[in-house]
């Protein structure tokens, strides 16, 4: 029994240029799944950790309109919008007159109303590590009390100020 026959079909079945086409689909198949495996079946490691604790961040959003408040509701999902990373959930919106300092000629520190405009501070809930008094949200985006930020939730994209950083006591 001849392996390759004269028409160039192995065992005198199977056509050569057919072995050659289901090589290059499998390993298609394999690279398509190789770079998008990840966004099919995360595999985040850091979910076994024991480290993993619920934490809480109130941002300040400073001078906007208001319909940029209404856009911000209770259960939205907070990004990072420089990695894009999920990086918590709002569990509270609260709404106030923007204001501005300003000082006379005098000396004297004067805050005036900004009209049409709001400051809306916004309390998130995240889960992370705590470690060496940093708090990391998802894991890998450290949160620090007192830096400015880009947040963005599925409807707004802000620049805001962190005011505080803790753990909610029950």
């Amino acid at each position: 029994m001849k392996i390759l026959h004269e028409n160039g079909k192995l065992f005198g079945k199977i056509s050569m240029v057919d072995i050659l086409v289901v090589i290059i689909v499998i390993v298609l198949i394999y690279g398509v799944y190789s770079r998008f495996a990840n966004d099919i079946m995360p595999q985040n490691n850091n979910t076994t950790n024991s480290n993993v604790q619920e934490f809480y961040y109130d941002i300040e959003i400073k001078n906007v309109i208001p319909e940029t408040g209404s856009m911000i509701k209770q259960g939205d999902k907070v990004y990072d919008k420089t990695s894009g990373t999920e990086i918590g959930e709002v569990v509270d919106v609260k709404t106030n007159s923007a204001k501005v300092e300003f000082s006379t000629n005098e000396g004297k520190i004067i805050e005036t109303e900004i009209k049409e405009k709001i400051d809306i501070i916004v309390r998130v809930k995240s889960l992370g590590n705590i470690k060496d008094g940093k708090y990391l949200a998802n894991y890998t985006i450290d949160i620090l009390a007192g830096e400015t930020r880009q947040f963005e939730t599925k409807y707004v994209s802000v620049s805001s100020k962190v005011l505080d950083v803790y753990i909610m006591e029950e």
